[in-house]
């Protein structure tokens, strides 16, 4: 770069000129630093909230899924990415072999206890408090010993039996079992083992009436405010879906009726 020539006579006047020009050129000069560093900024920000949206989205859907207790999941409305419950075979109180499969067409909740289990003493007379909330929407509750904790037979089933009637006679409430609306008896080793791999007790799971696994859990005294919420959702959602399925079949037969009066 070329340093100019200060002519005579004109020193003076032209520092003062050069002096202008420097000013207007350092001041440019911060403006341009403070756009583009306001800019930079101001980027980096959406950077940084786009960066952490999705972390917290993502950490509030997997809240959504686990729950409170960090075992409890509740799946969105039924479709073809919901699993299906796997069937099994269990045996009632009276001796009666039932599958999961024969549930269907009503909500269940299937819940795997074992005698010697302090919380499943504890969770029944809760769950037998809260059963009209639980079954207002057509939910059974199917409560099952696990295979191995009870002896085969008549036997098992006796003690799965007296288990349950004393946790709720013990907790001072009016109720026998079984009953219509909450099923009593053994699981099979199959069922046992598909439900609940580990062996531990106080597991749970509610089953939509097209047989879709939509909850699980454990401990219901402990996780009952989430039972009682997705057993409410079901419900609404079911309620839904026979509207649905009403109004459609009703659609259906206006149309055959118009098309005999043609």
């Amino acid at each position: 770069m070329s340093v100019p020539v200060v002519p005579r006579g004109h020193s003076y006047r032209y520092l003062v000129w050069l002096a202008a020009v420097a000013v207007v050129l350092a001041g440019a000069m911060v403006a341009h630093l403070v756009t583009h560093g306001s800019s930079a900024v101001t980027n980096s920000g959406s950077i940084l909230s786009g960066a952490h949206g999705p972390r917290k989205t993502s950490a509030t859907s997997a809240t959504g899924a686990t729950g409170a207790t960090g075992a409890a999941s509740l799946s969105s409305s039924p479709s073809s990415s919901v699993p299906l419950a796997p069937d099994g075979t269990f045996t009632t109180l009276n001796g009666r072999t039932m599958t999961i499969a024969s549930l269907r067409g009503e909500p269940a909740m299937v819940w795997l206890v074992v005698n010697s289990c302090s919380s499943c003493f504890s969770s029944v007379p809760d769950v037998a408090k809260h059963l009209p909330q639980l079954t207002s929407g057509g939910l059974r509750v199917v409560t099952l010993g696990l295979y191995g904790s009870v002896p085969p037979g008549k036997q098992g089933l006796a003690q799965i039996s007296s288990f349950g009637q004393a946790s709720i006679s013990n907790a001072g409430i009016d109720m026998t079992i079984p009953r219509s609306d909450w099923i009593w008896g053994v699981a099979s080793k199959k069922l046992s083992q598909t439900y609940d791999p580990s062996g531990t007790p106080d597991v749970y799971v509610l089953i939509g009436p097209g047989g879709h696994v939509r909850y699980r859990n454990s401990v219901p005294i402990a996780t009952m405010p989430g039972l009682l919420a997705a057993a409410a959702r079901i419900h609404v959602e079911t309620t839904r879906d026979a509207k649905v399925a009403k109004f459609a079949g009703s659609t259906k037969d206006d149309v055959r009726v118009g098309s005999g009066t043609r």
